[in-house]
């Protein structure tokens, strides 16, 4: 997984089918900036050659990231702001807002200028940012593919074998206990076995429930657990709290 800096988040996720990863610019922005910048550049860019199943040589890999910071140096010249990119397969898709289009088309210029490189864009108007908050902005299940990453690369460091299976746990909680057994019921038809409930008098979110499965903690699989599971749980206005497992060690050889 990718480091972000302080301002951006970047997560795994997929679109058009493939494995994608999205990078997000988490500042918050007022309602009067929204305003300032009413216009939409979706702009894509991917190399002209293409050698492999839609992959990146390395040497192409690094020619993008070049044209991804230049860019970002150009919206604050000119006074956009690009506020995500989505990478996949061999296309990297830049979120841009800005006052108008010929401001926008400056960023465009940018890419047009590289002849190795095929550049795309549409414009439209989206003075409520909603096309950004749709397609970009991290959901509960996004922010915890962060989380899972996190957790496995610590539990790595202690010389965990990812790719065993094991007992994994998951913590959710809910308002009512009426949502909480109606979570149950569908988490069980979703995969999951049922654990213990428990009951935090002070919490937000008194009445909780493990719910449990088996596999492997490699993170494109608990992604898919975790992603699988918060959408039941977020059908009964529940919290997703966190997982846990034993650590299965490397076997020595």
């Amino acid at each position: 997984m990718e480091k972000a800096n302080k301002q951006w988040l970047v997560y795994d996720t997929t679109y058009e089918g493939k494995t994608a990863l999205m990078r997000v610019d988490m500042r918050n922005t007022s309602k009067k900036e929204r305003a300032a910048l009413p216009v939409l550049m979706l702009l894509r860019i991917q190399p002209r050659k293409n050698y492999s199943l839609d992959l990146l040589t390395p040497f192409q890999s690094a020619m993008m990231e070049r044209v991804y910071k230049k860019l970002i140096r150009t919206a604050q010249k000119v006074q956009c702001r690009i506020v995500a990119v989505r990478s996949w397969g061999n296309v990297m898709e830049f979120f841009c807002y800005g006052s108008d289009e010929p401001a926008l088309l400056v960023l465009s210029a940018v890419c047009e200028k590289k002849r190795a490189l095929v550049t795309e864009y549409e414009t439209r108007a989206d003075s409520q940012w909603q096309v950004f908050r749709k397609e970009a902005y991290p959901t509960a299940a996004n922010l915890q593919t962060v989380n899972n990453g996190e957790q496995i690369e610590m539990m790595v460091r202690y010389g965990d074998d990812i790719h065993a299976p094991r007992r994994i746990n998951h913590y959710c909680s809910f308002m009512d206990e009426l949502s909480r057994i109606g979570f149950q019921e569908s988490a069980r038809k979703a995969g999951f076995a049922l654990g213990d409930p428990f009951y935090n008098p002070d919490g937000e979110y008194p009445h909780g429930v493990c719910v449990r499965h088996v596999g492997s903690i490699d993170k494109r699989s608990l992604d898919g657990w975790t992603d699988r599971l918060i959408a039941v749980v977020e059908a009964y206005n529940g919290h997703y709290d966190y997982w846990d497992c034993q650590l299965m060690r490397r076997q020595r050889r």
